[in-house]
């Protein structure tokens, strides 16, 4: 005989993922991409604070700025960071304006910019713990 019983699913308001654990769900939302007042996990291991998404959202590439360097020294070169302002402000992932107004590709590759993002701390940290610094 097949057992039937009720069992309580959990949504995130942001992005809608589900899950069948509240405090698994409850972790998401703290630091999902699509929530406005996000906590971010890798800024926490970085030099800086947390970044202002809404600041960063204003220095999304357009057509007449084009460029991701501003949103990447913003928010100090947090890929993270930079994917949830690309991801607030609709701006599609990997996209670059070229001088003709057409949207070109590759400009945010996540991958890379985690790699590049990761070196970074730990260089600083194996620096850090050569001079006999602890945190």
């Amino acid at each position: 005989m097949v057992k039937r019983f009720k069992a309580w699913r959990y949504e995130c308001e942001f992005c809608g993922k589900r899950n069948s654990s509240g405090s698994a769900m409850a972790k998401h939302e703290k630091h999902c991409t699509m929530n406005p007042n996000r906590k971010c996990r890798m800024c926490e291991h970085g030099a800086g604070g947390v970044a202002d998404l809404v600041e960063l959202m204003k220095l999304v590439p357009t057509e007449k700025a084009p460029s991701l360097d501003p949103l990447r020294d913003a928010s100090e070169h947090c890929p993270a960071c930079m994917y949830a302002a690309l991801k607030q402000s609709k701006t599609p992932v990997g996209t670059q304006f070229g001088p003709d107004g057409l949207e070109r590709g590759a400009d945010f590759d996540f991958h890379q910019e985690c790699v590049d993002f990761w070196d970074g701390v730990n260089t600083e940290r194996t620096e850090r713990d050569e001079r006999g610094y602890y945190y």
